[in-house]
């Protein structure tokens, strides 16, 4: 039903405007909408004159082809900001967890916090490849500012890395006594020099500006749990068992770094319990997405990959995702996180995600639920903390 308005203007029930329109554009409707199309040629041959009516009437400015190229460049550049940026906010993060909670982890290894490649390191896999792959990984590649030459793509806040003085840029010339080349072989030689660290100091060759210089790095002893950024709307993150996936869309949900803090913590403890079975992988919120990731490389994740195909949710019981939550509160407490408001995150998510807001069924508890555990995990970490407790999980006892 449409209502009349003011000044001859249709007024519909949906709060929406409309106008009436002229004859001119009376017919430019009907030849539209017309389902014929020995009608349209028709309409348009009997009213060729009144179809250049059916166009925009307005004079809009030239744009050239040199100012949408400027413009372009300006825009990834911005994208390239953002990219780098996302992703040093989720390494960091993921590095103050796997450096903390070493003594809950099932594997360790020692890394440095920092990436090293060369651009060819970031090209997807002959069974990986797709056109979409490609340019992601020509994307990767340029806003990292990899070439042919081993670089150092990224330092992570507070590793060993950082605390040698390594800057982004630098080209990588020597690791040990070994000399680092370009390109694939170079970037093989250093992965391998990298899984044979051990806690002794590495002296590590860097080029800048055309003059060489050395740094002394002692790699640090991590839980071995590789950390991929997903790049997808979704709002969720998940785990396989060895790794941890976040999708850029929690990300952007993530207001703070103690939220996103527990967020990891809560997959990193899918993997230290033992939840998730071979090639199964839980999703935090249940749901099915298909994914299409890219991670850290060489010293401290791993190479960029295609899932390429959809993640299935694992049939999980609600008591593994709930002891998720709960020893997930103390892996972000115990690498210096705020978990004094983490419970809010889940009414935050709850509003995201009405459906969750139930009592019983499904594989995962309901976000209230998930609240009130998550606050007393939280009440629970931070009284250990106040007496100088221990700083673990409680275990059940065997009856």
């Amino acid at each position: 039903m449409d209502l009349q308005g003011v000044n001859g203007r249709e007024f519909n029930i949906s709060g929406e405007y409309g106008y009436r329109p002229q004859p001119v554009e009376e017919i430019c409707m009907k030849i539209q909408e017309s389902g014929s199309w020995p009608v349209r040629w028709a309409a348009v041959a009997l009213a060729s004159s009144v179809l250049a009516n059916c166009g925009p009437s307005t004079e809009l400015p030239t744009i050239t082809a040199e100012e949408a190229a400027r413009e372009a460049q300006i825009q990834r550049e911005i994208a390239g900001d953002l990219f780098r940026t996302r992703r040093n906010r989720v390494h960091a993060v993921h590095w103050k967890l796997v450096a903390a909670n070493v003594d809950l982890c099932n594997e360790t290894e020692f890394r440095i916090g920092a990436l090293m490649l060369d651009a060819g390191a970031f090209e997807p896999s002959w069974h990986e490849w797709t056109l979409a792959a490609a340019q992601r990984a020509s994307d990767a590649a340029e806003f990292y500012g990899a070439d042919d030459k081993i670089r150092v793509l990224e330092v992570i806040p507070g590793s060993p890395a950082e605390r040698s003085g390594m800057v982004v840029g630098e080209i990588v010339t020597r690791f040990g006594n070994t000399v680092i080349g370009d390109g694939r072989a170079g970037r093989d030689t250093l992965l391998a020099r990298l899984d044979d660290m051990s806690g002794h100091e590495v002296l590590i060759g860097l080029n800048r500006y055309g003059r060489e210089r050395f740094v002394r790095v002692v790699p640090e002893r991590v839980c071995r749990m590789p950390i991929v950024l997903a790049e997808m709307d979704e709002i969720n993150a998940f785990a396989d068992g060895e790794r941890i996936y976040i999708t850029s869309g929690m990300l952007r949900f993530m207001e703070t770094n103690d939220e996103l803090a527990l967020v990891l913590g809560h997959e990193m403890a899918h993997n230290t319990r033992g939840h998730v079975e071979s090639q199964q992988t839980n999703i935090l919120l249940g749901t099915l997405i298909g994914a299409v990731v890219d991670g850290l490389a060489g010293g401290y994740g791993t190479t960029m990959t295609d899932l390429g195909q959809q993640v299935g949710a694992s049939a999980y019981s609600q008591e593994f995702e709930s002891e998720a939550d709960y020893v997930g509160v103390y892996i972000a407490g115990r690498a210096g996180y705020n978990v004094s408001g983490a419970a809010y995150f889940w009414r935050r998510l709850a509003a995201e995600h009405p459906d969750a807001i139930h009592f019983s069924g499904g594989t995962h508890p309901s976000t209230p639920v998930r609240f009130q555990l998550v606050q007393k995990a939280s009440d629970e970490f931070l009284e250990k903390l106040r007496r100088g407790l221990p700083l673990l999980p409680e275990e059940r006892q065997p009856s």
